[in-house]
């Protein structure tokens, strides 16, 4: 199976950026501790009013929030539709800007370690880095990211281990998005043979 990186589209014009969601650490929406795979409400602000789109990140921490048509898109992928295995929508409310849709914090559980470092440019932390010797090990950025599709296991959508920031998924879960029409959403290759930055 073919996997994707997936970004927001930042060459969007006059499209809104989304705040922090409240009262919480937006770090641990990147990597969940098992309470927040509970059901629930969030509530976010509007930090520049614009157009909605369909997914964007919000705040610091790049939490993903999809409108009720992205959602609908992936009914029927496991990670969906079995409670509480992978992801989690869970509803937020926007405030600073009147909305005309529903809109959700995907919540995304699963972190799978399966870069090919054979095949990807990256660097990691280290223990004497200046600024996060906390993260010595971790991946500090990519010249070119390559993942190990036999390592994945199958699931359309997760984060990476040691970079959780990067959200992949499968081929199904894009092709739904593209058929769906949902915007403010690109999707780049991880397979190799394309570069890859992240």
């Amino acid at each position: 199976m073919n996997y994707f990186l997936m970004r927001p589209d930042l060459s969007m014009v006059g499209v809104w950026s989304l705040g922090d969601i409240r009262n919480v650490n937006n770090w641990i929406f990147i990597e969940p501790h098992p309470q927040y795979m509970e059901p629930g409400r969030h509530v976010l602000d509007v930090y520049a009013i614009g157009l909605e789109v369909d997914y964007s990140l919000a705040g610091y921490a790049g939490v993903p929030v999809l409108s009720k048509a992205a959602v609908r898109a992936l009914d029927g992928l496991p990670e969906v539709d079995i409670p509480y295995v992978g992801v989690v929508f869970n509803p937020v409310e926007i405030v600073g800007q009147d909305v005309n849709d529903d809109y959700y914090v995907m919540i995304i559980e699963d972190l799978v370690d399966c870069v090919d470092e054979d095949r990807s440019e990256f660097e990691k932390f280290s223990s004497d880095d200046s600024i996060r010797p906390d993260l010595a090990g971790r991946y500090s950025y990519f010249l070119n990211f390559v993942i190990d599709p036999d390592k994945v296991g199958g699931k359309n959508v997760f984060r990476v281990y040691n970079y959780p920031g990067a959200i992949v998924v499968s081929e199904v879960f894009k092709d739904r998005f593209e058929r769906s029409g949902i915007g403010g959403v690109l999707f780049s290759s991880v397979n190799g043979g394309v570069r890859a930055v992240v």
